[in-house]
């Protein structure tokens, strides 16, 4: 006989069996449920002014030699912002040797920083930013200025590379007057046509020129006269003038300065430290290789582009090490 009272107690445990893993297995199928707050950051960055140069260095060795009136392959320099300030103005110095090496057979005697020259990315137009040359170390036979003879004017080369610019200061008028090469009124004279290993270039310097900066010279020169640096350069004292070099097929603005002995020839652009660099000089416009107008902002950079101009007369082998130094300018900072 069946107990259908024990059968509906059976039945009414395992209807609440079920029931309760139902309902313990329907609680894992719920959503979870996030809960956010939020809290403020607030940062203050400090002013510092901090540049990158790339690469550490630059060479042109091996494959990348370079003859004598030639320059060597164009490599780039790349200027970052690392800091969070403005960078306001960039110029550059470079190393050069502190007497004249040519005629010594030494390559040691060289500084390869005095072959530099560089340009705005892809503009292709280079310019050296302080290179130094030295009166001549022998008599140019060829080489003709105004009366009364040769022995009144110092000369020598303007170096760039493949090209080379006769040029004169007459250091007898000057100390006719008692004073330096450094004064305001100190005559320099340079030759329009670069001179090379198959052209003779402008020797003769004797007869009237063009003033400093005739774009179509018809004359083999320009003159004129420097005028006093307000500051000394190096320990020594400048005049200078910003003129043209070259003729009318392919000329470069420079600032040119003579030293107070007349026997050294200073040629820079992007420059503001060398003779004649300063802001409101003559308004010369290339005393910066960036300005204010654009400046190189925080997390930002530009590019160099770098070649070197090895001039005739450089002894063979490796020269002695030379540097090109980056100088950025924040204005109106916290020191």
């Amino acid at each position: 006989m069946i107990d259908y009272q024990a059968h509906d107690g059976l039945k009414i445990f395992i209807i609440l069996f079920f029931s309760v893993i139902f309902f313990l297995g329907g609680s894992y199928a719920q959503n979870t449920i996030n809960s956010t707050s939020s809290l403020q950051i607030t940062v203050n960055v400090s002013q510092k002014t901090i540049i990158s140069i790339y690469p550490s260095s630059l060479s042109w060795t091996g494959s990348d030699s370079v003859e004598p009136g030639e320059t060597g392959v164009n490599k780039q320099v790349l200027i970052e912002n690392l800091g969070s300030t403005n960078i306001s103005y960039i110029w550059f110095n470079t190393t050069y040797p502190k007497n004249d090496p040519f005629g010594t057979g030494h390559a040691a005697n060289y500084d390869p920083g005095n072959f530099v020259k560089i340009s705005r990315q892809g503009l292709d137009k280079y310019y050296h930013a302080n290179r130094i040359d030295y009166n001549s170390s022998y008599t140019i036979i060829y080489l003709s200025f105004p009366a009364p003879s040769n022995h009144a004017w110092w000369y020598g080369k303007f170096r760039d590379g493949g090209r080379e610019y006769f040029w004169g200061v007459d250091k007898v008028a000057v100390l006719a007057t008692g004073a330096n090469c450094s004064v305001d009124g100190t005559i320099f004279r340079i030759g329009v046509n670069w001179h090379n290993e198959t052209e003779e270039g402008s020797v003769d310097l004797s007869g009237g020129c063009d003033d400093f900066n005739a774009t179509n010279p018809v004359t083999e020169c320009r003159s004129g006269t420097l005028q006093a640096s307000s500051e000394e350069w190096q320990g020594q004292e400048w005049s200078f003038a910003h003129i043209l070099a070259g003729n009318n097929t392919f000329y470069q603005n420079y600032t040119v300065a003579v030293n107070e002995y007349c026997n050294t020839t200073y040629w820079g652009v992007w420059n503001v430290d060398g003779p004649g660099g300063g802001p409101g000089v003559d308004d010369n416009a290339d005393q910066y290789f960036a300005d204010d107008a654009n400046p190189l902002y925080p997390g930002g950079g530009l590019v160099a582009d770098v070649v070197i101009n090895v001039p005739y007369g450089v002894a063979w082998g490796q020269v002695s090490t030379g540097t090109l130094t980056v100088i950025a300018q924040a204005v109106d900072v916290e020191a």
